[in-house]
């Protein structure tokens, strides 16, 4: 009633200009609303990328480090035997504390390689398909375990018989192909995920 009489006190052309006013008002209000919102999602998508690649950055520099200081620490240990060096048992310690520190990260290693980079590249990283010892394992985790047995028996032994030599040289080429293929992909994963374009 209070809006009938207002309007009768307008002719027809202002009460369309009123209602345009109006209509206009709210459409554009409406229109800036949801602008913000999508605007609102973008940026937190964009901060929510940023958090991930943060950490998955984070998480390739941990896991490179721990593997590689790992392996090297065993090559080294190798090469001291193979030299009947007097400082073996000081570096079996030395490389017993980088076994230690890896078996500590491990499991957060393995969920966050997942989490980031998918299964497959987490299998790469620990599969334990890989207890069977008439295999040769496929994934860093037993590579490692397997050529730390073979090394802690040369090392009990204070020798590598040539035969031993030859097949733990292998076996350290293997290893070292497993790690690289394992840096790759997950490199590979963190800056291509699917998920992030």
């Amino acid at each position: 009633m209070i809006v009938d009489s207002v309007l009768s006190y307008f002719d027809a052309d202002l009460q369309k200009i009123v209602v345009a006013i109006v209509l206009s008002t709210a459409g554009g209000s409406l229109l800036a609303f949801i602008f913000q919102s999508m605007q609102w999602k973008r940026q937190k998508r964009f901060e929510l990328l940023q958090h991930q690649l943060r950490e998955g950055k984070d998480l390739a520099h941990e896991v490179t480090q721990l593997v590689n200081r790992r392996f090297f620490a065993l090559q080294r240990l190798l090469w001291a035997i193979e030299e009947k060096s007097g400082k073996v048992d000081e570096m079996w310690a030395s490389y017993y504390g980088d076994v230690i520190q890896w078996n500590q990260n491990l499991t957060s290693i393995r969920i966050r390689t997942r989490l980031f980079a998918g299964p497959e590249v987490a299998l790469m990283l620990v599969n334990d398909a890989d207890l069977d010892p008439s295999a040769k394992p496929r994934s860093i985790h037993y590579g490692m375990r397997r050529l730390h047995t073979r090394i802690l028996s040369a090392k009990q032994q204070g020798s590598v018989p040539d035969a031993v030599a030859a097949e733990i040289a292998s076996e350290i080429d293997h290893l070292n192909t497993l790690i690289q293929v394992f840096q790759n992909r997950l490199l590979d994963r963190l800056l291509f995920h699917a998920d992030w374009k």
